[in-house]
């Protein structure tokens, strides 16, 4: 399966674009949040998408978007599918969709999922985790002055769970960035042009 992510586009042309000249060559698209300016135009930017791509695009909320309004979206386009809290198969793999924020360093709601999904995934599920922010004391969340700004609630859902997969993106700085932890667990930020992973 060819998977292209997305993250942080914020309305640039340039990259909305390059997206969608990337999507003919892969099967689905993951956006990871933050498609909009502030909320604004995030309705013209999906639609756009929806038009120019024939192919089912899972989206969840960053810190720019209100879930409210993507779902609302979402309803109105076929391909558009709003992924937020949700764990969706495809193929051999589960894909669990946790967006909004990426300012918090805990999370008790994602804590109290990691306890469900350990009940309901066998050892052999293989998973792919989307986030709006990073996980804790990675390559992908550090902030110059600041050091370590990510969620630890995240960085704990990898070492219970050990996704094969981690999608993330919120700092800016590190769009494109990639790190193996774990062992197993790649985390990377796409970037707002997209990363095309084959899984």
């Amino acid at each position: 399966m060819k998977v292209l992510a997305f993250v942080d586009t914020h309305l640039d042309e340039k990259a909305i674009k390059q997206i969608i000249k990337k999507s003919k060559k892969v099967d689905i698209l993951i956006c990871a949040g933050d498609i909009s300016w502030l909320g604004q135009g995030t309705k013209e930017a999906l639609f756009d998408l929806s038009k120019n791509i024939k192919k089912d695009i899972y989206i969840i909320p960053g810190n720019h978007e209100t879930n409210s309004e993507l779902i609302k979206i979402c309803k109105r386009k076929k391909n558009l599918i709003y992924a937020n809290k949700r764990l969706i198969k495809l193929e051999d793999y589960y894909f669990f969709f946790w967006g909004g924020g990426g300012f918090a360093q805990r999370d008790k709601n994602l804590e109290k999922a990691i306890t469900r999904l350990k009940k309901k995934l066998t050892k052999d599920d293989e998973l792919i985790f989307i986030t709006h922010g990073p996980p804790y004391k990675t390559k992908l969340d550090i902030l110059e002055y600041i050091g370590h700004a990510g969620c630890k609630s995240q960085k704990k859902f990898i070492k219970t769970l050990k996704p094969l997969l981690h999608i993330c993106g919120h700092f800016h700085e590190n769009e494109e960035v990639q790190e193996v932890v774990y062992k197993k667990t790649l985390i990377i930020n796409p970037g707002p042009r997209g990363k095309i992973l084959e899984i």
